[in-house]
């Protein structure tokens, strides 16, 4: 077994191409990712959880063949893994898996959590939900159907069902459960030109209230072509709090664009259901564009294309957050009480596609993990650190690095398993890789659990499965697979609304 000593050597030495390794014995037949049936874009942060721990085992959901949901299960005493075992049937899959990632939906991928007795869930499917579906009060409809799934026993994943209790018109699902057990699940109402809104539940997922809008979709009165639209995220917060930063998308109806401009934030009060800026000033949901503009503005990049980050609170409840920009490099800023710190650059321009998450170790020492461009070609994954909150940047570590391969990340492992090692930052700091080898044209990922001090081995006949399906894949020689609502590939009708 690799020693954490020996994990931390390697760590800041890791070569070009390799990874380092944690956790459970490795042997020579052990590899260092735990699947490879993840499908394209398996993982991302905008949808999250995709793990959490309870019980000593750390649940992973992710989107795998078809673009159904796929869970597997570490357990971190016995050191074994379990799965992967598919939890539901995603709307948005085809048939047969498409060769080209332009086919691939990837809106719906699986956000997890796990209640207070021990059932797993996840939410996964949806890309704003297909019209036959109803009439969508909070927005446009578009494809696929948000559909929640659970376990049929506790701490078991083997099999599961369909709860029907949530609205169909969803994506870019992320669930926030708070320190007395509520479950919130937030979610944009359809496609682009849609609200956010949350519905809560009181009882472990088995009922959730009606949508609650949170951020409003609607025509700009002085040109109804363009629609105010929204991309957001939510976390807890202190105190009883979920904070939130959103992005906004000037969306046009006819000529549709990509722009997204300005970074904005506020809070809501899990209390009494109200909201307020940084500052405590009051606001009224749902916000509008004028009020977000007016009251919760952080960053106005003019005409600079943004996108969303993370957003985290230090031990006094002060929001710190980064963002995306076009300029290359995330950039970080912090409530100071009286506004926001000027956003700061973290890493070197040139790296570009950056993601990730961040921990907050105190109101000045920050760890950012984030996967980039590096200099040369391909891809790295690194943490970076401050200690003067945020006014200066130092790559404190690179976990895995490649010039011909993609990484992409996930947000971080919810509760993650620290038991018998000291309760650092990195120790927190727990997520998921994928991986794209760019000499491939496969759309199938290897997945990886970065389980604080090493990437958690895997026997290699364990993690190679996507053989399997491949395989039954030929079987079926184009047939839809029965019982499924999967289409034939390049028959789906596309989200009216482009991409994203």
């Amino acid at each position: 077994m690799i020693s954490v000593l020996k994990c931390r050597v390697l760590l800041l030495g890791v070569v070009l191409g390799y990874a380092v390794f944690g956790e459970r014995l490795s042997s020579a037949a052990d590899v260092d990712y735990f699947t490879d049936n993840g499908l394209d874009n398996a993982v991302a942060s905008i949808q999250y959880p995709s793990a959490e721990q309870f019980n000593g085992k750390t649940y992973i959901a992710y989107q795998g063949p078809h673009e159904d949901p796929y869970v597997c299960l570490y357990d971190h005493t016995k050191q074994v893994w379990q799965g992967p075992v598919k939890a539901g049937v995603s709307w948005l899959g085809l048939t047969p898996d498409p060769t080209d990632h332009k086919d691939i939906d990837n809106h719906g991928k699986p956000a997890l959590f796990v209640d207070s007795k021990g059932y797993v869930h996840v939410v996964f499917g949806g890309h704003g939900g297909l019209p036959m579906l109803g009439e969508n009060l909070y927005g446009t409809p578009g494809s696929g159907r948000q559909i929640h799934a659970v376990t049929k026993n506790p701490e078991d994943i083997s099999s599961w069902e369909v709860l029907d209790n949530i609205d169909p018109f969803g994506t870019y699902d992320q669930i926030v459960k708070m320190g007395n057990g509520d479950i919130y699940l937030f979610y944009r109402h359809g496609s682009h030109r849609s609200d956010w809104v949350y519905q809560k539940s009181v009882d472990d997922g088995r009922t959730f209230a009606a949508p609650v809008s949170v951020i409003k979709h609607k025509p700009q009165q002085s040109d109804p072509n363009t629609h105010d639209a929204w991309y957001a995220w939510f976390c807890e917060g202190k105190d009883d709090t979920i904070i939130v930063q959103y992005i906004y998308h000037p969306c046009l109806i006819e000529n549709h664009n990509k722009q997204r401009v300005n970074v904005y934030y506020m809070k809501l009060n899990c209390r009494d259901g109200s909201c307020e800026n940084a500052a405590g000033t009051s606001l009224t949901l749902p916000v509008t564009k004028e009020a977000a503009d007016r009251l919760t503005l952080v960053h106005n990049s003019g005409t600079t294309k943004v996108n969303h980050g993370i957003c985290r609170v230090d031990e006094t409840g002060t929001p710190h957050m980064f963002f995306r920009s076009s300029e290359g490099s995330v950039r970080y800023t912090r409530w100071l009480g009286n506004g926001w710190q000027k956003p700061t650059p973290v890493t070197v321009p040139e790296s570009k596609g950056q993601d990730g998450d961040m921990v907050v170790e105190s109101p000045m020492v920050i760890w950012l993990i984030l996967k980039g461009s590096r200099v040369g070609g391909g891809t790295e994954v690194c943490w970076w650190k401050t200690t003067d909150g945020g006014l200066s940047w130092n790559r404190e570590s690179t976990l895995i690095a490649s010039p011909d391969k993609g990484y992409g990340l996930s947000a971080l492992v919810r509760n993650p398993f620290v038991l018998g090692r000291s309760d650092s930052p990195l120790a927190r700091g727990q997520f998921i890789v994928e991986e794209d080898d760019y000499a491939s044209s496969a759309v199938y990922r290897k997945l990886r659990f970065w389980g604080g001090t090493g990437f958690v081995g895997r026997p290699e006949a364990e993690a190679q499965v996507v053989h399997r399906h491949i395989e039954a894949e030929k079987e079926l020689k184009g047939k839809v697979p029965e019982e499924t609502p999967y289409q034939r590939r390049r028959a789906r009708a596309a989200a009216n609304v482009g991409e994203d």
